[in-house]
């Protein structure tokens, strides 16, 4: 497996499951399919319960610039490439794509991937992933994630749920300002850029909330490019830290030490670029 191919793949299914899905959910279910003494079987399923489609649709769906039918396709727009491109990545690497589905009911798309059994492993990430997830299971944690984007709310907060922290999630900074008035966090995790109220606004009328209290949350920022300015932006605007976009375990592994749980942790380096 590629990280970089399964990584699009997955991005492209996800995309097409938040468009055709108006109500109910877009899951990301994971586990082995087999083993061998070299290699893995991962099986990856996106299920939604979106629009479903009929199975004429997809004996079609993997071909070029196939849809539903074009009251789909004027309704959601979109070339009908992505799942093409999406077999295509699969197969360079080694892998198989499925899709089942039922009309008015949802799809689920499976991919297989083999991966090569790796020993080259780095303890000290795995024991300092167990500890703080120890460490805040005994203390529990109460987040508040800040995202307009779907995926990124799912993968912030499938993160932070395997260290055990509760989440709730809002889409733009005028809801954040509400969610924190109303509820005690432990940690907010802020976007800088979104629609209604960027993550700047939101943080200051936060810091104004505040006032003077012994009262304090953490505010992080969440940031898709790190340049030179971000960071005096984002502290004048009162966020304490960063996380840099794609997210990481171990940076948030860092964040939490260092903003929750007051243990020691080196300070993240803002770019210079």
């Amino acid at each position: 497996g590629d990280p970089g191919r399964l990584r699009q793949v997955l991005i492209n299914l996800f995309s097409n499951a938040f468009k055709f899905t108006e109500e109910g959910h877009v899951k990301l279910r994971v586990r082995l399919d087999s083993q061998s003494e070299d290699e893995v079987q991962v099986l990856f399923e996106v299920i939604d319960t979106g629009i479903g489609m009929s199975n004429v649709t997809i004996d079609k769906i993997f071909q070029a610039f196939a849809q539903g039918d074009l009251s789909t396709t004027r309704r959601f727009g979109g070339t009908g490439l992505g799942l093409t491109i999406s077999k295509f990545l699969t197969e360079c690497m080694g892998g198989t794509i499925e899709c089942r589905s039922v009309e008015g009911k949802g799809s689920t798309f499976s991919l297989k991937i083999p991966f090569k059994i790796s020993l080259d492993i780095n303890p000290e990430i795995i024991i300092a992933s167990q500890d703080i997830a120890l460490a805040i299971r005994s203390q529990p944690i109460h987040a508040l994630v800040v995202e307009d984007s779907p995926l990124n709310q799912m993968v912030i907060k499938n993160f932070l749920e395997l260290f055990g922290c509760t989440i709730d999630v809002v889409e733009n900074g005028h809801d954040a300002v509400k969610a924190v008035k109303t509820t005690r966090y432990d940690i907010v995790f802020m976007d800088c850029q979104m629609p209604v109220m960027d993550g700047y606004e939101a943080s200051r009328r936060i810091r104004q909330m505040e006032g003077a209290g012994d009262i304090r949350v953490p505010i992080i920022a969440f940031t898709a490019s790190a340049m030179k300015g971000d960071r005096e932006r984002c502290l004048d605007a009162g966020m304490d830290d960063y996380l840099a976009k794609p997210i990481h375990m171990q940076a948030l592994d860092k964040i939490l030490q260092r903003w929750v749980l007051n243990q020691a942790a080196p300070p993240l380096e803002w770019p210079s670029h």
